[in-house]
């Protein structure tokens, strides 16, 4: 891609290339999981079948390995993706080597591939995690962490950045860490990663873990107490400790009983929209709506299921006429009368 004075244009590559393998250069493959390869473009399976352009070789003995070859995404007589099948044994490394495919432009391989793999534990599976639940918690109140995922193994182990723990298996989708069973570690307030190993085949997924401080001895304040009644302004609710998590959620509750907040509704539109922004742990920002009747609101702070009075926000009129006194003299009001929402004043 290139920007020059006629705009932005872009540029093709002269030739084919392997864009992708499914497998990291040195890295362990695990027995279920295919060698895949993606180029850049669509090439001819001819050309990729053809002898001596696909080359597997174990390392430990030099010797070449049979490859099965299968198109993937195949379209006529061409594809993208290509799966390499070929006997596999624990602990050996392998190198692929692939030279002189040739694409759908006749332009054939740019460059020489090469890349080498290690073949891990027959039965080692490579860990994957959808989603977690309970993983953003305060200090001392740490539920059951739950993992989804696939290819989960009693055998597996799993870390929380350097420190083993201990987990329940569940099944091959789901693993639990018990209720509190972080508390033990040294865990800093802030992001955690996790990692899950399987013999030679783990998984990382950083800032999986996220820990507030204690809701203990906590000061939140309000960066303003008033607003008129139009409102549409931006307040800042700032806590004294790293308390507040991702989803917290502005409460506003009146003395008479009515309360705002963000809501949605069936079909996923905004009713109403505060704009919660969790800034960091220790800001948080929302936006002051208009109301009709001026009044006094409590304003909360849900976070992670608690609520957390801040403080107040008095609703005034908006501001309404501006009057000059007599240009006079002292330009004071002597006394003032208020009659069907007419000021009457005298100097």
């Amino acid at each position: 891609m290139q920007v020059g004075p006629e705009g932005l244009r872009t540029l093709q590559l002269p030739a084919a290339i392997v864009l992708a393998t499914s497998v990291k250069e040195g890295d362990y493959l695990a027995a279920n999981e295919p060698y895949r390869v993606t180029f850049n473009e669509s090439v001819t399976i001819e050309s990729v079948k053809t002898d001596g352009v696909v080359q597997v070789t174990r390392l430990d003995s030099n010797e070449s390995v049979p490859v099965v070859i299968t198109a993937i995404d195949k379209i006529d007589s061409s594809a993208r993706e290509f799966d390499f099948d070929f006997a596999r044994e624990t602990d050996v490394a392998y190198r692929i080597d692939i030279n002189d495919v040739r694409n759908l432009r006749g332009t054939g391989q740019w460059t020489p591939f090469t890349q080498t793999f290690v073949q891990a534990n027959v039965d080692a599976l490579r860990p994957y995690i959808s989603n977690l639940d309970n993983n953003v918690f305060h200090r001392g109140d740490q539920q059951t962490i739950t993992l989804h995922g696939e290819n989960f193994r009693p055998e597996m182990t799993l870390l929380v950045d350097a420190y083993p723990v201990a987990i329940n298996w569940i099944d091959e989708n789901t693993v639990e860490i018990p209720a509190s069973g972080l508390d033990i570690l040294p865990l800093a307030i802030g992001q955690h990663h996790i990692r899950l190993v399987d013999a030679e085949l783990e998984l990382q997924v950083p800032g999986a873990i996220l820990i507030g401080d204690e809701l203990i001895d906590v000061e939140l304040s309000l960066s303003r107490d008033a607003v008129d009644t139009q409102g549409d302004y931006d307040v800042a609710i700032r806590a004294s400790k790293s308390i507040i998590l991702p989803g917290a959620k502005v409460i506003m509750r009146s003395l008479s009983g009515n309360e705002i907040r963000s809501e949605v509704n069936d079909l996923g539109f905004d009713i109403t929209d505060l704009r919660d922004d969790v800034k960091d742990l220790n800001t948080f920002t929302f936006r002051v709506p208009g109301v009709l009747t001026p009044e006094l609101y409590q304003v909360y702070l849900a976070v992670n299921g608690t609520e957390l009075l801040v403080g107040n926000i008095s609703y005034t009129l908006a501001d309404g006429l501006n009057i000059d006194l007599p240009n006079y003299p002292p330009q004071q009001i002597g006394a003032t009368v208020i009659t069907d929402n007419i000021l009457f004043c005298r100097s």
